[in-house]
């Protein structure tokens, strides 16, 4: 595992409750830099969409009913397959409705590795959490009621037992003492996330979870630690031109990313890489709708969301990799 990632992480959540859908392309330089963007589930599970070359941390986001749905399972495995760490947020939950919904959740995903890491509340700007590294009866819960002391041991049980399934050190220790360290118990599930061994549940209080909420989000203490483990474990991602992160309202809108100060003009063309029995895909740009410039590691980097006229469009699956063909409309 490297120290530090040669770009920034790509930070993407996948909207199952369509109220929480942001517009905007971000980059957040706190905890670890990062490209925040998000997709509606509609447009995940459409076609056309990269079996892989998608990158970076996924994150599911919803009620516990909307995980239900019947792509949602598919598009979990998928990501999976795409090599992505991922992470569950389920929103709209009361304390004794938590581990009900992680049991939902998890029967729905089919993920035996799914890991209920911890229960946030919003006050303000901070995010009060109840995480389940240390059981019930730790120091920390003196003087708490006992519905959180319940809810804090129950889900300390659930991390230990998911976590002994995938760390022999933790299996050792839990079975022959039941007795488990709060330091060791994270350092294990963050290890597990950022190479893909574990994936993870975080449950948010009621309607505490809003759209612009999603950077702050990020800035909760497991949360943060998440972001920086997950950015350390990425692969450096080659430079070949555009980068394909997201598509929106069935690919008539993109997003894309690219290392450089790249320009691109209403009416500049781009070609993907060519799939296998398929032509190259070529679209036009029709319409910039946003333009990131941002910084790291002493590079810079290009985002842009952008409307799209479609030349030759791609049949089954879309590229990742693009290059600007012209500043001339397609078809010129």
């Amino acid at each position: 595992m490297s120290s530090f990632a040669e770009n920034p992480l790509n930070v993407e959540f996948t909207i199952l409750d369509g109220k929480l859908h942001r517009e905007e392309l971000q980059f957040n330089r706190q905890p670890s830099p990062h490209i925040l963007y998000s997709t509606l589930y509609e447009d995940a599970v459409s076609k056309p969409f990269p079996d892989r070359g998608k990158e970076g941390l996924s994150i599911f986001v919803g009620r516990a009913e909307q995980f239900l749905k019947s792509e949602v399972p598919l598009l979990w495995q998928l990501e999976k397959k795409r090599g992505r760490q991922r992470m569950v947020v389920v929103t709209n939950l009361r304390g004794n409705g938590f581990v009900p919904a992680f049991r939902k959740v998890e029967s729905s995903l089919g993920d035996p590795l799914l890991v209920p890491v911890s229960f946030l509340r919003r006050r303000g700007k901070r995010w009060d959490s109840l995480d389940f590294f240390s059981h019930g009866t730790s120091r920390s819960m003196e003087g708490a009621a006992p519905r959180l002391k319940r809810l804090k041991q129950r889900g300390w049980e659930l991390v230990a037992d998911r976590l002994s399934q995938t760390d022999r050190a933790i299996k050792s220790k839990y079975f022959e003492t039941l007795e488990l360290e709060r330091g060791e118990m994270q350092a294990s599930f963050l290890d597990g996330l950022a190479n893909c061994r574990l994936s993870a549940m975080v449950g948010i209080a009621g309607q505490c979870l809003q759209k612009q909420h999603l950077g702050g989000l990020l800035q909760e203490d497991l949360l943060s630690q998440i972001l920086v483990a997950t950015q350390a474990a990425a692969a450096p991602v080659a430079n070949s031109g555009w980068r394909f992160l997201s598509k929106r309202r069935s690919a008539a809108e993109l997003l894309l990313a690219a290392e450089g100060e790249q320009w691109v003009e209403e009416g500049s063309t781009l070609v993907g890489q060519a799939l296998k029995g398929e032509r190259k895909s070529e679209f036009c740009v029709s319409k910039i709708l946003q333009r990131l410039q941002c910084e790291f590691q002493g590079k810079f980097f290009t985002l842009i969301r952008v409307n799209v006229d479609w030349r030759y469009r791609p049949v089954s699956e879309i590229p990742v990799y693009w290059t600007q063909n012209s500043t001339s409309p397609a078809g010129s």
